[in-house]
């Protein structure tokens, strides 16, 4: 899945999209992930990281892959509510899942 504000697909990617290759904006319209399969996120925005998030808090995911071209996974936005996200404390429940 390919996570962003506007849904923007590569040229390359829309050859696969389908079933199991699509944009977040569809992600909780699609059917549960299966058991054991491996997903792959695209993006290290805010969409991606609640999606990483979701996965990590479902049964059976076989393997997450998160993948992102930014240099780091920091907040573009400056409010306590997204700050949160971003405090040693919450990084720790990644940590236990």
């Amino acid at each position: 899945m390919g996570v962003g504000v506007v849904a923007t697909i590569p040229e390359c990617a829309k050859p696969w999209l389908g079933e199991k290759v699509y944009h977040v904006a569809s992600y909780l319209d699609r059917p549960q992930i299966d058991i054991g399969e491996r997903v792959l996120v695209v993006g290290g925005g805010q969409s991606g990281a609640e999606v990483v998030e979701h996965l990590l808090g479902s049964p059976g995911i076989g393997k997450i892959t998160w993948v992102t071209s930014r240099g780091n996974l920091f907040t573009r936005d400056d409010s306590s509510f997204i700050n949160v996200s971003y405090t040693p404390s919450y990084s720790q429940r990644f940590y236990t899942v």
